[in-house]
């Protein structure tokens, strides 16, 4: 199969304008592993989107979040979708070797604008658990 195959095999035909496939992902210390996730313009008209992610919760204080945000690779422009199209992305999580195993939860969140024609933000929780 293509990817692009593969790609519409995991995120369907989603309504949302923001959808994870899978909102947990398993991986090893020292192991990389991408996080999937649809974007969907649900407005009228074409907008420009974007989306930040942040750290909401950890298994240990001696990590910062400052510290774990800098294992995370995603597209930080804004794009510009066109009303009722989708753009598939990832978000690739580089977990060090030395990572404290546990559960990691991280915060998505989508905005628009024009906020009128897109009607964000919208949101979107992703656990991490690291072995």
């Amino acid at each position: 199969e293509t990817a692009d195959k593969q790609l519409n095999d995991i995120f369907g035909e989603s309504d949302e304008a923001l959808y994870l496939p899978t909102d947990t992902i398993e991986t090893d210390q020292g192991a990389p592993v991408s996080a999937y996730l649809y974007l969907r313009n649900p407005g009228s008209d074409s907008a420009n989107f974007k989306y930040d992610v942040t750290v909401t919760d950890k298994p240990s204080e001696s990590y910062s979040d400052e510290r774990i945000q800098k294992w995370l690779v995603w597209n930080k422009g804004e794009r510009t979708i066109r009303s009722g199209q989708g753009l598939k992305d990832r978000i690739l999580i580089k977990v060090p070797p030395n990572a404290p195993l546990g559960t990691y939860f991280f915060s998505i969140e989508l905005t628009c604008t024009p906020e009128d024609v897109c009607f964000g933000p919208y949101y979107a929780n992703l656990v991490l658990e690291v072995k």
